[in-house]
């Protein structure tokens, strides 16, 4: 680098850290004490010109002022300055009598300079000004300065607590200037009031508001500078095409320009559009997209606490005759999204050794027409699933048990109100029983019927501190108060707090690793220190290859939980079991299925078949641990020996 590039590197790192223009336009959208100091600044800039002009000669000045003072009236005399022509010898002044039409030309100049200075100019100045700090708050200003910042296309209650997380973060700390660019389509002074409300001063002046809508090239070029940012979150305005409609031209103009794509966190509104793109398969192009769901994020989160399979410090192992069993009232999309985590991530080593299977039930009005849907959407699974219907209002009753009977899991649909007394008779069987590790989810459409039907349940539930988790969609979070009530056993969630984690680095580093693993399979030990090859494998993934990863290594703290927090030789084979019966769910989950006879016989003959059916969706794997060839039940065998390793410990 040469000295010339090194300085406009400096400069540029300069202007960028000391934004001046941001500086003053905060300044002038604020209070009329800082518009009176800008105004201060630029007078006293304009004296430090003039000042520079004249070299600050103040020997001339004062035998100026000495002149001035003499006999001549100033109403009847002019003043002119001349400078003699010999080296070294300073200018004078000279007072001459002043004729008629010169003072009627002094005083013509004098009312000019007047109105032009005093009137034109100074208002001017005080309209551009007055109009710079207007622009600011309704966020029309364009920086050019923005780089390595995070941009929020969009605002909803997330983004607060999202900010709160990127400012908490060292990686994303700058020096000065600014960090986070919040673009929305209109309302920014609105946007600026929710933030004030919810961020501290040191967090709300590393934010802009800026008018901007994210399917707008114009605008994600010159105002929001999306191509020269760090990370990219879509989220809020819209609907989910919408969204990833503002994707398709971040990625268009990032092309257009050569700049490496910043990484983009794209939120799906709806649990079958995150869905679909959980198993999306193009690969170029796609690498930056990561999709998240609230609901899905959140249910992740409840789902992994030990709560749920715990119970005075001992988990489900292979010697236990309990049952994990997760109740959710109400199936809306939190409490889909609950069990369908559940579903992912609840399995353990007694289905292994005495066949109990981890049972979720929902309770809803309507539980037969969601039961439909859900049942349709995840037809693959429930094929070979166990479930079952129950009426409490006409006592009707099916149950639904497959042939091929080989999964840890089964669902139960129960038709009732939650409030109902056959209803809380059950619940109270439930919460007694010493052969359930029971936990409620309450997910109500309503925040304050799920309250209330959340902290009504029957006595036994919280004599017995059963884990009740109550869905509470807002900004706030009650759980100090309930803490100090007798309903300790209470947890609400789902708020918009800093408590959201979309981006979980933690279990990525993991889900990385594990990918890493299964990459070099064949050598006989597998190196973990080299970042950059596992970033790049990592790269090199199919979505639905990244998000079984992340389902594996979100399992992981339930299979340690299960044999006491390390795993001894006597327990590999059961966990590499049981993470094959949690692999089935996934699989199935997501929208494979299983290969018929005729299909399985195929891949027998040859076995390159058996990657262009795992291409269409198709897994032959999908089968019962004992029925595995003994190459596939190796893997799983040496992956539970690899645990420790790969998540660090």
């Amino acid at each position: 680098m040469n000295r010339y590039e090194f300085i406009r590197r400096t400069l540029a790192s300069f202007v960028r850290k000391w934004n001046l223009k941001l500086f003053l336009s905060r300044i002038m959208a604020g209070g009329v004490w800082g518009q009176i100091l800008v105004a201060f600044l630029l007078f006293a800039i304009v004296c430090v010109i003039v000042g520079c002009c004249y070299r600050w000669d103040m020997g001339d000045l004062k035998r100026a002022y000495v002149d001035m003072l003499s006999p001549v009236s100033l109403r009847s005399a002019a003043y002119d300055t001349y400078s003699l022509t010999d080296a070294g010898v300073p200018a004078q002044v000279k007072a001459v009598k002043a004729t008629n039409s010169d003072m009627w030309r002094l005083v013509l100049l004098y009312l000019i300079g007047t109105v032009l200075f005093s009137g034109v100019l100074i208002a001017t100045i005080t309209g551009i000004l007055r109009s710079w700090g207007e622009r600011f708050k309704n966020g029309e200003m364009v920086f050019r300065t923005f780089c390595g910042h995070s941009v929020f296309l969009g605002y909803n209650d997330m983004v607060p607590g999202m900010i709160e997380k990127i400012c908490g973060n060292p990686q994303h700390r700058l020096p000065r200037g600014i960090r986070i660019v919040i673009g929305v389509p209109s309302d920014v002074q609105g946007v600026y009031q929710q933030l004030r409300n919810s961020l501290c001063w040191e967090h709300r002046k590393c934010v802009v508001v800026l008018k901007a809508d994210s399917n707008n090239e114009w605008d994600l070029f010159r105002r929001m500078r999306v191509h020269r940012s760090q990370e990219v979150y879509i989220i809020g305005h819209g609907d989910d095409a919408y969204r990833m409609n503002s994707y398709e031209k971040i990625k268009s103009l990032c092309e257009r320009m050569k700049v490496t794509m910043p990484e983009c966190h794209v939120e799906m509104r709806h649990q079958s559009t995150f869905a679909l793109f959980q198993t999306y398969t193009e690969e170029a192009g796609y690498d930056h997209l990561h999709a998240f769901n609230f609901h899905d994020v959140w249910a992740r989160k409840m789902v992994t606490q030990k709560e749920i399979d715990t119970r005075q410090g001992k988990s489900i192992g292979p010697d236990s005759g309990k049952q994990v069993h997760l109740v959710v009232v109400g199936m809306t999309e939190m409490g889909e999204a609950l069990a369908r985590e559940a579903a992912f991530l609840c399995h353990y080593p007694n289905y292994v050794t005495k066949g109990i299977r981890t049972r979720i039930t929902f309770i809803d009005p309507q539980a037969k027409e969601q039961m439909t849907y859900l049942t349709g959407r995840y037809h693959h699974l429930f094929n070979l699933c166990r479930h079952s219907f129950r009426n409490f209002y006409t006592g009707e009753c099916t149950y639904h048990t497959p042939k091929w009977d080989f999964l840890d899991i089964e669902f139960e649909f129960i038709q009732a109100n939650i409030a109902s007394e056959a209803i809380r008779k059950e619940i109270t069987q439930w919460a007694t029983s010493d052969k359930q590790v029971l936990t409620i989810a309450v997910c109500t459409d309503m925040p304050h019927r799920s309250m209330a039907a959340g902290l009504y349940l029957p006595d036994e539930v919280f004599d017995r501190d059963i884990p009740v988790w109550v869905y509470q969609p807002a900004k706030g979070d009650l759980k100090q108060y309930l803490d100090k009530s007798q309903f300790k056993n209470v947890t609400t969630f789902g708020m918009s707090g800093n408590d959201l984690n979309i981006k979980n680095e933690e279990l990525i580093r993991q889900a990385k690793r594990l990918n890493h693993f299964y990459w070099h399979l064949d050598d006989p030990t597998i190196d973990y220190s080299n970042a950059k090859i596992i970033d790049e494998e990592w790269d090199g993934c199919k979505v639905f290859d990244k998000w079984s990863n992340i389902y594996n290594v979100s399992a992981i703290p339930a299979k340690l939980r299960s044999v006491g927090g390390a795993i001894k030789e006597n327990d590999v084979e059961i966990l590499a079991e049981v993470e094959h019966n949690r692999w089935n769910v996934e699989k199935l989950l997501m929208g494979f299925r299983p290969t018929t006879e005729e299909e399985h016989q195929a891949i027998l003959a040859d076995s390159k078949k058996k990657k262009e059916y795992k291409n269409k969706f198709i897994h032959d794997d999908i089968r019962p641990f004992s029925e595995l060839d003994e190459e596939t039940k190796k893997i799983d065998i040496r992956f539970t020996r690899e645990i420790p390793n790969i998540i660090g410990a």
